[in-house]
């Protein structure tokens, strides 16, 4: 039984990679010699016990613990081996067990260390068919929730990825039922903003103001008011955050005298992962339109004089810099929103 437990150990251990469990086997290993020792023992206690031909038991005792200190020095001193020995020949009294009691440990130690390892190897092939399939069911989905929400038109787009935050608010907590998009922008707003911000606003981030000047955050109770994205009144250059956010990040930086560097992942226009580095000096003259988690900085970078004008950024403070990603443009980062809170 010992040794059936280690077999079912090492299997399982290889099977699952945990090598700690495989291991493990060593002890009913170990376990399952020294009953095989013991076993060997009594067996010889008894052909001993057998042999003599004293006829009383206490006697007979006595024959066998001489026998046996006289071949084997290791069981000195005497009194010690006696005492060890007559508590193994008490052994022999007992009555041995029954079918019922054998029968009951072979089935446990088989549902214990047999049964498992075996259904695994039976079930290995279809498990891992399963995980790969649920895996690649939930990428389709989530990029064909993606690709449905980037081919929307702005407005759509955006009052969908509104409705759906407020339907994830919701089930978080019923209290936190209110509208997140706020009212459209007028002309005004939007004229008065280009004027203090010297750019011209255009494309897709012109179309979400005339939708909605203002997309709370997710999670946003009633009584705060925490943006996504700001009204187009709170919009400034990066620039007036840039020294506060050096002096943070210095304070944290391993190396504080390595220049800062901005780090973006993302996939370019044509489809390619790619990975971009640059000074942070960059990002002075791009546009704070909002925050997500009160941790990352979302920068829109404004045209037309702009190496990428309209992509969007997402980064986040770190020792050495700022890292994120980056969207080609307002409506693939909103696409990408709505497609996690859908998927």
């Amino acid at each position: 039984f010992e040794w059936l437990g280690a077999a079912g150990l090492l299997l399982l251990g290889w099977l699952l990679d945990i090598y700690f469990l495989s291991a493990l086997a060593l002890l009913p290993f170990l376990s399952g010699l020294a009953l095989l020792k013991r076993k060997q023992v009594i067996e010889a206690l008894e052909g001993a016990a057998d042999d003599s031909a004293e006829p009383s038991p206490n006697a007979r005792t006595t024959a066998v613990i001489h026998a046996i200190d006289q071949s084997d020095k290791r069981y000195r001193p005497l009194e010690k081996k006696a005492r060890d020995i007559i508590e193994i020949l008490s052994m022999l009294r007992l009555k041995p067990a029954g079918p019922a009691v054998a029968g009951t440990f072979l089935a446990l130690y088989i549902g214990l260390f047999v049964v498992p390892p075996v259904a695994l190897v039976a079930a290995f092939p279809k498990l891992t068919y399963v995980l790969e399939r649920l895996t690649t069911d939930w990428e389709a989905e989530q990029q064909a929730a993606y690709d449905r929400a980037v081919a929307m038109p702005i407005p759509q787009l955006v009052r969908e990825a509104a409705d759906a935050t407020r339907r994830l608010n919701q089930s978080l907590d019923p209290k936190l039922s209110r509208d997140l998009l706020q009212p459209p922008a007028d002309d005004d707003a939007i004229t008065t903003a280009e004027r203090r911000l010297a750019i011209s606003i255009d494309g897709d981030y012109r179309q979400f103001l005339k939708t909605g000047n203002g997309f709370l955050e997710l999670g946003t109770a009633s009584h705060v008011t925490r943006y996504l994205l700001f009204p187009v009144q709170r919009v400034e250059r990066f620039a007036k955050t840039l020294s506060p956010a050096y002096v943070r990040i210095r304070q944290v930086s391993r190396t504080p005298d390595k220049p800062l560097q901005v780090t973006l992942y993302g996939t370019s226009i044509d489809g390619k992962e790619t990975v971009e580095t640059f000074e942070p000096a960059k990002l002075g003259h791009m546009l704070l339109i909002g925050n997500r988690y009160s941790e990352e900085y979302l920068l829109l970078e404004p045209g037309p004089d702009s190496e990428h004008p309209g992509r969007v950024l997402s980064i986040h403070e770190e020792p050495g810099g700022f890292t994120g990603r980056y969207y080609n443009s307002l409506r693939e980062f909103l696409a990408d929103e709505l497609s996690q809170l859908q998927v």
